[in-house]
């Protein structure tokens, strides 16, 4: 969005939303309103969005003896818990059942480094929005290193998470849904999935606080609609627009239930919530993340920084490479990508 608005080809959408006696920015979780901003003005309306979480399962927590996961934990007690958890079942040398999992992608690991006070960019913030100053790669800071350390010191200090290697074929999904391990960090598009799961039962709870900000900080993926500035049909773009961010497309969004609906009133409805179906907690996407969200930064070239990401913190995640080395890569990787 930041892109395609910075470049003029998209409809600011404020006098639409201002007039329509349906609609309303009041009507959506602010976060969403703010995440579609550009330069003050109004380009996107949420369709949906999804944010990272805690998934526990219940059995391996009751087997070690661990209460389950709330409000009030911090990263140390993740730790403590996955050293209860992790086991070699089987007596063969081999781990094989983990503490704790975790996919590594930007907005896995992003919920980490901000709730630590650290960033990826001094752009980071509420807006997805361009900014004319020259953007800092700040991924080198302390506290994004102190969150990208605790991960990585879960895999190869503590050895209560699985590195890149030790997961083998297996993805992180598919090692917690297997009963494989006790905690995995993941979006809310994971409902639905595990839903199918009959081995053990699991549960949702809020990204532990950071011990050392007492904060904690979760990424959201969110999506909108958006009109072309050069439509010839404005009034009727609208109008599909709102189909889809409306009523209409909200309550088949809460029924549907891969993403949390933008509108607060759907996403509080029992089509969404379920209390008839796991996790119990559902209510967890959406209480503890309205006022503690964060974005991707946001830059023209967002392939090259994903890009750089995966390609030069990857011996990081292999335990090949120190934390600090692997940062300082990648910021010098996308120096020349940001504005």
């Amino acid at each position: 969005m930041a892109l395609y608005a910075s470049e003029g080809t998209l409809l600011p959408l404020d006098d639409y939303m201002a007039k329509d006696p349906e609609m309303s920015t009041d009507m959506f979780f602010p976060a969403l309103i703010d995440a579609f901003i550009h330069e003050g003005k109004l380009y996107g309306v949420a369709k949906d969005w999804n944010t990272q979480v805690l998934y526990y399962n219940k059995a391996l927590f009751d087997a070690a003896g661990v209460s389950y996961p709330d409000e009030n934990w911090t990263w140390d007690d993740v730790l403590d818990a996955a050293k209860k958890i992790v086991a070699d079942t089987d007596g063969d040398g081999v781990t094989d059942q983990w503490g704790f999992v975790t996919d590594t992608g930007m907005n896995r690991i992003g919920a980490w480094i901000y709730g630590n006070g650290g960033s990826i960019l001094t752009e980071d913030k509420t807006q997805c929005t361009l900014t004319e100053d020259k953007t800092q790669c700040t991924l080198t800071d302390p506290a994004s290193v102190g969150a990208l350390e605790f991960i990585t010191g879960m895999m190869f200090e503590h050895k209560v998470a699985p590195s890149k290697v030790e997961l083998g074929e297996l993805s992180a999904m598919d090692t917690f849904a297997s009963g494989k391990a006790g905690m995995y960090v993941c979006g809310g598009w994971r409902v639905l999935p595990f839903r199918a799961i009959e081995e053990f039962e699991w549960d949702i709870a809020p990204i532990p606080l950071s011990p050392t900000s007492g904060q904690r900080g979760t990424v959201v993926d969110s999506v909108a609609w958006s009109i072309a500035k050069d439509t010839k049909y404005p009034d009727a773009a609208w109008g599909l627009l709102k189909f889809f961010t409306g009523e209409a497309g909200q309550v088949r969004m809460a029924k549907g239930g891969t993403a949390t609906p933008s509108m607060i009133e759907y996403a509080r409805t029992e089509d969404f919530l379920d209390p008839t179906q796991p996790p119990a907690h559902r209510s967890v996407l959406i209480d503890y993340t309205v006022d503690e969200t964060n974005y991707y930064p946001a830059i023209p070239k967002m392939g090259e920084m994903w890009d750089a990401w995966g390609q030069e913190l990857s011996e990081m995640w292999l335990g090949q490479k120190s934390v600090e080395d692997s940062v300082a890569a990648f910021c010098e990787r996308i120096e020349p990508a940001l504005p």
